[in-house]
């Protein structure tokens, strides 16, 4: 399917939630995104992981490459997590 899905504005949505857990005994941010729209989420283990998601989405909007269900489909992979 190739549409904005975030419409006509290019408009993306996520909530952010940011969580700070230790990580080999250095404190690291955990973060995940979730869709106000379609109700996917996203967890990722860094920062670094979470940019690189917006990056993709963001660049996703741009060429209009959205999946099946209407959402972005990024391709940032690394550093994703399945729970936080």
């Amino acid at each position: 399917m190739k549409r904005n899905a975030g419409g006509e504005s290019g408009y993306l949505a996520y909530m952010l939630r940011l969580r700070r857990v230790v990580r080999d005994g250095q404190p690291v941010w955990q973060a995940s995104v979730e869709s106000p729209h379609t109700g996917e989420s996203h967890a990722f283990a860094s920062l670094e992981a979470l940019y690189a998601f917006l990056v993709a989405a963001t660049r996703a909007s741009t060429t209009g490459d959205v999946s099946e269900s209407g959402t972005q489909a990024p391709r940032a992979e690394e550093g994703r997590v399945d729970a936080i």
